[in-house]
Formats: C-alpha cells, sequence, structure tokens
C-alpha cells in the first residue's frame, strides 16, 4: 500500500513541476498591451503589488514543496507558510524599489498574478498530503490482515474455532 502512495506522490509531485515548467515556458517575454501610454494617462503604480504577490508567492513555494514531498502533519504548513509569506513580502518589496522611477509595474502585477494563480493548485496539494487516510487506523494491519493477538471469527484469541 505504501509504494502505491508513494508512486501517487510522485505523479503528483512530476504533474506540479510539468504544470509550472509549462506556465513559465509559455510566458511572453513582453506585454503589448499599451506601447506608450497616451497623453494625459495615468499609469499604473507598482505600490503594494509586489508585496502582495510575493507574500503569496513566499508562502505557496513553502506549502506546495511540503505538499509535494508528503508531510501528512498539519502544524508545519501554516507556520512554515507565515514564514515563506515573510520573506516574499520583503522580495517583492525590493523589486518595486528596483524602479527608481516607479514608472514600470510589470514585475509587479506579474508576481500578483502568480500568487493568484497558485493559490487554489496550492489549497489542493496541501490538503491532499494531510488528508485523513482510512488505512491509517489503530489494529488494523496495512495489509488487510489483523494483528497478531486479535480475536478470530470463532471468538478464540489466536486460534482456530473450536482449537484447544
Amino acid at each position: 500500500m505504501y509504494a502505491v502512495r508513494g508512486c501517487k506522490r510522485r505523479i503528483l509531485g512530476i504533474l506540479c513541476s510539468a504544470a509550472v515548467a509549462a506556465a513559465v515556458g509559455t510566458a511572453s517575454g513582453q506585454a503589448h498591451a499599451q506601447q506608450q501610454p497616451a497623453a494625459g494617462a495615468k499609469t499604473v503604480s507598482p505600490t503594494g503589488k509586489g508585496i502582495a504577490g510575493g507574500a503569496l508567492l513566499g508562502a505557496e513555494v513553502v506549502m506546495l514543496t511540503e505538499g509535494i514531498i508528503g508531510i501528512e502533519s498539519v502544524w508545519p504548513y501554516p507556520v512554515f507558510g507565515v514564514l515563506g509569506a515573510a520573506g516574499g513580502g520583503v522580495g517583492g518589496y525590493f523589486v518595486e524599489q528596483a524602479d527608481p522611477a516607479g514608472m514600470s509595474a510589470e514585475a509587479s502585477l506579474y508576481m500578483l498574478a502568480g500568487g493568484m494563480a497558485l493559490v487554489i493548485p496550492t489549497i489542493v496539494v496541501m490538503l491532499n498530503a494531510t488528508a485523513y487516510s482510512f488505512e491509517e487506523e489503530e489494529g488494523v494491519d496495512k495489509s488487510g490482515q489483523q494483528p497478531p493477538g486479535a480475536a478470530l471469527p470463532g471468538g478464540v484469541p489466536g486460534g482456530a474455532p473450536g482449537a484447544p
């Protein structure tokens, strides 16, 4: 049973890695929606977008990694997720500050969009890793057999029905 579960985790890890690789590989190098701002048009400010996007991405990277490697305990997800969010928020702040004129919000917007896009996959992977498994109940062997010393169907512990 453990081999099947480990195989499912590997397949899930490969699929998640392939999805991230596909998203990165198909992303365009430049956005062409607006070449030059029209006279009097306001540009988008990066303020806050980099911090929020970085915090989302930081938490998601940590939680996705925990889910893919198979951490079944619940407590590491919020603890290390908050630490990842703090690190990502600090990184997002410095991404915002990288543009001295504050005129280009592309990187901040990409971080925010990426963080929002990964919320649901992160939740699915985390819940899959921490889901309750009926196979882990006490007193039930993984192979479906009763543990030694358990009463057999005849009512005699450890022996055949009617045996002395």
